[in-house]
């Protein structure tokens, strides 16, 4: 079996019992795999399984991504000595789950919070005082977290977030249990032997990410370029990571209102679009309809406007955002000829290609 087989297998299996787009169940396939070498990386990122409702399918998606991962360990509650002194007794070997995590918001998790935000990291130590003595214990391992909601900031921007809506499985996880116990053994077999044929995983970074969203994706990209994954899916994968970090809070800045920040963010979200649209305009067209560069513009593999806003950019939040740069939306002709030469609401190149301040 080929590494993109085993990916395939793995991303159907996972679909079977929850509702996953195939971003996500390529992401998640990836991010099993990746707990039984995540060493040979920097960092780790955490896997986020969030919802706005119950019954979305996120303890049945941990409980399955438990049975392909390395050695994991499910919590309900959380002890910190308890989750320290696992970690340095089996060396890191092993994936940590906790389910209903709401409850790391709770001020009196503060440094529960503060040794699982630096243990994504190699290296990372949490010290406890007993008497007059320290003693460290190590905080590196893969972690996934499941909840409704978002986790607090500091841990989410640690996170890739995997968001789940209602659906209905094909299969019944608890009901197949035994069942689904025995293909994640089988598929965790074949990556094994797929694994003892790597010889060694290149680091590659996704240079189209910038800052902590790049070393977060760095193991899985890395894994995916090691497997051979066709280059479809590793597309694919280019494309969740930038749809992903799209969802996630951005990073703490200091505003003197919440309307000020709203105002920032979309003044560097406009900025962005008209660069990307000038970059998408061919060099022999004259103007450009609405729907077309919205479509072209959705479809640059690194760039945001898949997950704008949540929603995806349309015809209504390109003309807001150019709107920014006195660029308005107007009645177009496209094509030649009098039979051939049609109307459209849509922009001239010559008003997206002019100066602006």
């Amino acid at each position: 079996m080929t590494g993109q087989q085993l990916i395939e297998r793995m991303m159907q299996w996972f679909r079977g019992f929850v509702g996953l787009t195939e971003q996500q169940a390529l992401v998640v396939s990836l991010w099993a795999l990746h707990t039984w070498c995540y060493e040979r990386f920097t960092s780790t990122p955490y896997l986020e399984i969030t919802a706005t409702t119950k019954r979305s399918g996120k303890t049945t998606l941990m409980e399955a991504i438990a049975l392909v991962s390395r050695q994991s360990q499910l919590f309900a509650t959380v002890r910190m000595l308890t989750v320290v002194r696992l970690i340095e007794a089996l060396e890191g070997r092993l994936t940590l789950g906790f389910d209903e995590a709401e409850r790391l918001s709770s001020a009196a998790l503060g440094d529960t919070r503060s040794m699982l935000a630096v243990g994504y990291r190699k290296g990372q130590m949490h010290a406890v005082a007993s008497g007059s003595k320290i003693q460290k214990f190590a905080t590196f391992c893969p972690k996934m977290f499941s909840l409704i909601g978002n986790l607090t900031g500091v841990l989410r921007d640690r996170s890739i977030p995997i968001e789940m809506m209602r659906s209905k499985p094909v299969r019944d996880f608890q009901a197949d249990r035994p069942s689904a116990e025995a293909e994640a053994a089988a598929l965790v077999d074949e990556w094994q032997r797929i694994a003892a044929r790597l010889d060694r995983i290149p680091v590659v970074a996704p240079e189209w990410l910038d800052g902590r969203e790049r070393e977060l994706w760095t193991p899985l990209v890395s894994l995916a370029a090691a497997l051979g994954l066709h280059k479809q899916t590793q597309d694919m994968l280019i494309a969740a990571s930038v749809d992903f970090g799209v969802l996630k809070t951005l990073p703490a800045k200091q505003w003197h209102s919440a309307q000020d920040e709203t105002d920032a963010e979309e003044r560097d979200a406009a900025s962005r679009c008209l660069a990307d649209l000038r970059s998408i305009v061919a060099a022999d067209e004259r103007a450009i309809p609405s729907a077309v560069a919205v479509e072209r513009l959705r479809g640059i593999t690194t760039a945001p406007w898949r997950a704008y806003k949540g929603v995806g950019l349309n015809e209504n939040t390109l003309a807001a955002l150019l709107s920014r740069y006195g660029i308005a939306p107007g009645v177009v002709s496209i094509g030649k000829g009098r039979k051939g030469r049609k109307q459209y609401r849509g922009y001239t190149v010559a008003d997206i290609l002019k100066p602006v301040e």
